[in-house]
């Protein structure tokens, strides 16, 4: 055998563990989670990472925190005021002082102090520390340290490090092609936001600027004739919309 034939052999077997150390990196691993590990239903409405690195899971029946190992159950207890105020949880948010907004249905929202382990069902003292609405909140982000709060039909609330609060209007009055009723928001990787309307229309807004720099009825005219109430959106790591 060659000595050329012998290094091109070895040069072959390298280039195949290569590319098959890439295959493994590729590979991701799956862990069923549901109630026989401790979820308190499988239904699971909305799932939350917080700063502290817990998944928060909320269920119709409870508020699940799961710390990678084991979960722990938050339920409401009628004898207990401090206690989740819905089991029917439908949204998890956190606020500028790391506690969370636990929305449910029929509008029996609370906030869950992590220092006091205890969830207030009166929200007005934060809304008002902070100079925002206290009625329909529907959504909270935290991007950068600056949080945007949104209300249907108000718009979005923009609070800054500095805690100052900016009323962010999406769409002009005058403008028969904007609705002023967005029903969510998110941010893609260049730090746009996007909020989508009650009637399917579709904006980015420049986080910096709070200008509206893009606007789409694609999604309005595929929509015409159907009844939807709300809608809500994704945005996935290719800056794709769903």
């Amino acid at each position: 055998m060659s000595k050329l034939y012998k290094i091109n052999i070895i040069f072959y077997i390298l280039l195949l563990n290569f590319f098959y150390g890439l295959a493994q990196q590729s590979q991701y691993s799956f862990r069923r989670i549901d109630i026989s590990n401790g979820l308190s239903h499988n239904q699971i409405n909305t799932i939350f990472e917080d700063s502290r690195g817990f998944m928060w899971f909320g269920t119709i029946s409870g508020l699940n925190r799961y710390d990678g190992h084991s979960f722990k159950i938050f339920r409401n207890d009628p004898k207990d005021p401090f206690t989740l105020k819905d089991n029917y949880v439908t949204k998890i948010c956190e606020l500028p002082d790391n506690n969370l907004w636990v929305k449910s249905v029929e509008g029996n929202n609370c906030i869950y102090d992590i220092t006091k382990d205890k969830f207030l069902a009166d929200q007005s003292s934060f809304f008002k520390k902070y100079n925002l609405p206290l009625f329909a909140l529907i959504n909270v982000i935290n991007k950068n340290s600056v949080f945007w709060f949104l209300y249907p039909g108000k718009g979005i609330y923009k609070l800054s490090p500095d805690k100052a609060v900016e009323p962010i209007l999406i769409g002009n009055k005058n403008d028969q092609s904007a609705d002023s009723s967005v029903t969510d928001i998110q941010f893609d990787s260049k730090n746009n936001i996007w909020a989508i309307h009650q009637n399917g229309i579709i904006e980015k807004i420049d986080a910096v600027t709070n200008k509206v720099i893009f606007r789409s009825t694609a999604f309005q005219s595929a929509i015409i004739g159907k009844q939807i109430n709300a809608f809500s959106l994704f945005i996935d790591n290719s800056d794709e919309l769903w």
